[in-house]
């Protein structure tokens, strides 16, 4: 790498780059600009010792980190702007978001909470673009655990199909530039050419719908176990107007023991597959096999009333690491 005017701290890089800046001692230090080779990427900031410390990088697609670096990684506190209006604002460790951040989708959707390697993971708050919304836990990018989610009342049986989601983001490492030996000058640990933009993983389907409000007395409710993305396990799904179903759920539809009960009082209870009652409880015949299939049905209820409690603690601390979320993202 020759330097093409080191009093003012012009410097070209063998692969095409260059840094124009101040220049303090033996490295970039102050406010620099360096561009990479056939535009490939510009970051301008602050520098020290020859590394960025804040600034702003763009890639040649126009998405853009402006934030905390360290290492020549972003990290600390940023915000994240893709070409399609996606924004992430909050903490980054290592060119990875987490483990506080917001998440926002340029069709109002958004997530804020927890993030393990670069994913949605711990608690959080969804909120969807029809505007409902999911308290609770997450693994890998997925509601795992229990929560609760409101939504519009757009059908009166159990396949409900989730709104947006956020969709899960990770992000690739970025271009680090560090103090080099020899001419002690910048030099790319990895070059220009390497730049590549995020990774966009798709969205899940949407089925747009009338916009609820977290205390919108129409809207309904589930409150219970999750997996996958999916309601699995024990649960309740409260249906305003229609009916509450307390039972077991499996790949989100009523599958296993449960009870239903009708706003007019009337119930069906017994054994459930894909949301029908294949095997009803007749209390007025209560043979052996009646009497175990009670026995099923008041465990399966007893499980979902404990798991609707769970997820309702789960959905109170997330919404206590979505504020810091929030917070994180305003700084």
């Amino acid at each position: 790498m020759a330097a093409k005017d080191p009093d003012k701290g012009v410097f070209d890089f063998t692969d095409g780059g260059r840094y124009i800046g101040e220049w303090n001692g033996d490295g970039a230090n102050g406010h620099g600009v360096c561009v990479g080779p056939s535009d490939s990427g510009v970051f301008e900031g602050r520098w020290e010792n020859g590394i960025q410390s804040s600034g702003v990088f763009t890639w040649s697609n126009g998405q853009q980190y402006k934030g905390t670096w360290r290492d020549g990684m972003r990290h600390g506190v940023g915000k994240e702007v893709r070409p399609d209006g996606t924004e992430y604002c909050g903490d980054f460790q290592e060119n990875t978001r987490g483990p506080y951040g917001v998440l926002k989708l340029s069709n109002g959707a958004l997530y804020q909470g927890t993030w393990e390697d670069g994913l949605q993971d711990g608690v959080g708050i969804e909120v969807y673009a029809d505007k409902g919304i999911y308290k609770g836990q997450y693994k890998k990018g997925l509601r795992s655990g229990y929560g609760t989610r409101s939504s519009s009342i757009y059908e009166k049986t159990q396949n409900i199909t989730d709104s947006r989601r956020t969709g899960s983001m990770k992000s690739p490492k970025s271009p680090e530039i560090v103090l080099g030996a020899g001419i002690k000058n910048i030099h790319h640990t990895t070059s220009y050419s390497d730049i590549k933009s995020l990774s966009n993983k798709s969205l899940h389907s949407i089925s747009t719908v009338s916009s609820p409000s977290p205390s919108d007395p129409n809207a309904q409710i589930y409150e219970g176990q999750w997996l996958s993305d999916k309601r699995q396990g024990h649960g309740i799904l409260k249906v305003p107007g229609f009916y509450i179903y307390c039972g077991e759920w499996s790949s989100n539809t009523r599958t296993g023991h449960g009870v239903l009960i009708y706003s007019d009082g009337q119930r069906e209870e017994g054994y459930w597959e894909q949301g029908r009652l294949t095997v009803p409880l007749k209390r007025k015949k209560l043979s052996l096999k009646q009497h175990q299939l009670e026995s099923k049905v008041k465990h399966a209820h007893t499980q979902a009333l404990q798991a609707a409690d769970m997820a309702r603690t789960k959905s109170i601390l997330a919404e206590s690491r979505g504020s810091a979320a929030a917070s994180r993202a305003k700084l």
